[in-house]
């Protein structure tokens, strides 16, 4: 990293904050090439934003033919009072992830390196893992490496610290323990693009930003994107991200990210609408390339995944598609393109809102309705019945809680954090916002064992996740009192410490960040009420004492901790 770079265009400030007055005050930036009642469609979409006076967002969509329609709505930056619009160089966190795997396959196509080949052959300071993992398992996220900001939760970090690339390296190669065995499963893990990236960095011999603005971006008229990997760098016309502050007004989203690969790629949305028109119609040279960008992952016994090199095969608007979004500090992003609509979307925003939502009705809007629409369902009852009680399943081992709400069911990751409403449809749970069903399985006398979840949001990659009912008793005072005191992972540097509060278990860290209540689920199992520490399993030794305790987030699995001495 080459610190204290400026990304100065050239254009002063107030002419930069001008003509984003000027195209925010037209809001949509004029004729189109789409028709009257298409545009009209999108303005009204525009103005269902968040007001002017609040942080808001760049819409945009483009056909191959050149239509083109783009709206801006909000401010970019609250305090100077800056408006978005044309110029304005929005954080698009996990969007970025396509632009690296595109790095990596642009030099594999070069023979400078090998996308079979194994991880620790390009980075031989990482531990040797329990089994070797590719650089494909790694773009496909089925690679089993635990993810870098489940690490870095767990270890304590502070939010508001800057996040270096160094620092990631460090952690990883501290934790040679997988989350299963590499091509046997697909789990989301930021690691693998940040590792990839560092890849990319070394065997280009140029920094990872130089390598990106001169062989990605430059060539391809990105001229206002850039990999922004120092905190203290000027980068002009940066959007800033705010959350609402509950009071009516808004408080800024600090985002200190000082790492890149998975994420820190900063951008237009006409450099995205550019970008999707190269996906859609590369030059000669590029074909195979662009080919490559839009395949998908695979395991090892063959079967497809819907993700593959940073991009995820998908359905926008009913059509078929190839999409990511993006979502860090209270940035939000989604990309998408259309093949057989020739259509490029982009959705840009400084604070949160359903980015997906906007595109998919974009699409909707300029391609009509596609023929690949997910069913929903509108039926609602008030009662799970039967089904109500939690569960354990997927690659994850994450809990599963079904719980009656009134007025309606919700499906739950964590006991005290709200879930995704449910309704009982002829015996199942069905999703009331997606296309998801969850079936009973029963014993051979009737009663319900576990629940079979099919998941048909996405119709090109339908998923089953097995769900087994556990349901453990309120575990004795007693036992309670075997896991008081203090437990230490040596990797991760931190200490927990676990209490018994009103007969619950209690896990908090010893600066008294984080505390938790850790409600009984299963024998020997704990889940977090907050989603954020989601699993405690104690570990016994032959003789049946505790031996050791393991914690889990949603990302990483079986982190051990030690009784600290």
């Amino acid at each position: 990293m080459v610190s204290r770079r400026s990304f100065v265009t050239g254009a002063p400030a107030a002419l930069l904050a001008a003509s984003a007055v000027e195209a925010v005050a037209a809001r949509p930036s004029g004729p189109s090439g789409f028709s009257a009642g298409q545009s009209a469609a999108l303005e009204t979409l525009l103005a269902s934003l968040t007001s002017r006076e609040g942080p808001g967002a760049a819409l945009a969509v483009r056909r191959l033919d050149g239509a083109t329609w783009r709206g801006f709505q909000g401010l970019a930056d609250l305090e100077n009072r800056v408006p978005i619009g044309p110029s304005t160089r929005f954080h698009v966190a996990s969007v970025s992830k396509q632009f690296t795997a595109y790095a990596a396959l642009r030099l594999a196509a070069a023979g400078r390196l090998d996308m079979d080949g194994e991880l620790g052959a390009y980075l031989p300071e990482l531990p040797e893992f329990d089994q070797a993992i590719s650089l494909s398992q790694m773009a496909w996220h089925v690679s089993g490496l635990k993810d870098q900001w489940a690490l870095l939760t767990l270890g304590g970090r502070d939010w508001g610290d800057v996040l270096n690339q160094a620092r990631i390296l460090r952690l990883v190669a501290r934790v040679p323990e997988l989350d299963f065995a590499p091509g046997s499963a697909y789990a989301y893990s930021n690691t693998n693009y940040t590792l990839l990236a560092e890849i990319v960095q070394r065997v280009s011999g140029a920094p990872f930003w130089r390598h990106m603005r001169d062989e990605v971006f430059a060539p391809r008229g990105m001229s206002n994107t850039v990999v922004y990997d120092d905190v203290t760098a000027v980068l002009t016309s940066r959007a800033q991200s705010y959350t609402a502050d509950g009071q009516g007004g808004w408080k800024r989203s600090i985002l200190s990210y000082a790492n890149f690969g998975a994420t820190s790629v900063h951008t237009t949305v006409d450099d995205l609408l550019t970008w999707g028109g190269y996906l859609l119609r590369p030059p000669a040279a590029d074909q195979a390339l662009a080919s490559q960008m839009l395949a998908q992952g695979r395991l090892n016994d063959g079967a497809a995944i819907a993700y593959g090199h940073g991009l995820i095969h998908d359905q926008l608007g009913g059509h078929e598609a190839f999409v990511h979004s993006g979502n860090d500090a209270a940035f939000n992003a989604y990309f998408a393109i259309v093949p057989a609509a020739g259509l490029c979307v982009a959705v840009t925003a400084n604070t949160r809102m359903d980015v997906r939502k906007l595109a998919d009705e974009m699409v909707r809007i300029v391609a009509g309705a596609g023929e690949h629409q997910p069913r929903r369902t509108t039926r609602s009852s008030a009662s799970a019945g039967e089904l109500a009680g939690v569960y354990v399943g997927g690659a994850m081992g994450q809990c599963l809680f079904v719980v009656d709400t009134p007025p309606g069911v919700e499906r739950r990751l964590a006991p005290g954090v709200s879930g995704t409403p449910l309704t009982a449809v002829d015996g199942e749970l069905v999703r009331l916002d997606a296309d998801v069903r969850l079936r009973p399985r029963r014993d051979a006398g009737g009663a319900v064992t576990g629940l079979e979840e099919t998941d048909a949001s996405n119709p090109f990659h339908p998923t089953k996740t097995l769900w087994r009912r556990v349901g453990a008793s309120a575990p004795k005072p007693a036992r309670l009192q075997q896991l008081v005191g203090e437990w230490r992972s040596g990797p991760l540097d931190i200490t927990y410490r676990l209490d018994v509060v009103d007969g619950q278990l209690v896990i908090s860290d010893l600066w008294g960040a984080r505390r938790v209540i850790l409600l009984a689920t299963d024998q020997d199992r704990f889940d977090g009420a907050d989603g954020v520490l989601r699993t405690l399993q104690i570990i016994r030794g032959a003789d049946g004492d505790v031996d050791h305790i393991t914690l889990s987030t949603g990302r990483a699995r079986g982190l051990r901790f030690d009784r600290a001495a």
